[in-house]
């Protein structure tokens, strides 16, 4: 992932790296709250095999993953570790905390 990636290319990019046969018969909706500079609200919506993304704020998510834009970038390009980010209260959940770790393997995210 680019240096100078936003957010917003970051979110767009999900559905490329989305494995379908992984998520058969998966139904949710993941919220990401980003704070601070350049961040927003951001759902992906995964369903009958197909993972969607929308900048936009959902009532009653599955999950909720909060963390500020900078941390995401950094998680999501594989420099910071996201059980670890977790740990130091960098990325904080809400709703079915299980689902966070089975989305691991909806996605191969490069690194």
């Amino acid at each position: 992932m680019p240096e100078e990636t936003t957010v917003a290319e970051l979110m767009n990019s999900i559905p490329d790296y989305f494995v379908p046969e992984n998520a058969k018969g998966i139904s949710m909706s993941v919220q990401f709250l980003f704070n601070g500079e350049k961040g927003g609200d951001w759902v992906v919506w995964i369903k009958d095999g197909s993972c969607t993304v929308e900048e936009e704020t959902i009532e009653n998510p599955s999950l909720t993953l909060m963390t500020t834009a900078e941390d995401a970038l950094l998680i999501f390009s594989g420099k910071m570790d996201p059980m670890t980010a977790y740990t130091f209260g960098k990325l904080k959940f809400r709703g079915n905390v299980s689902l966070a770790m089975k989305m691991m393997n909806y996605f191969k995210m490069p690194r």
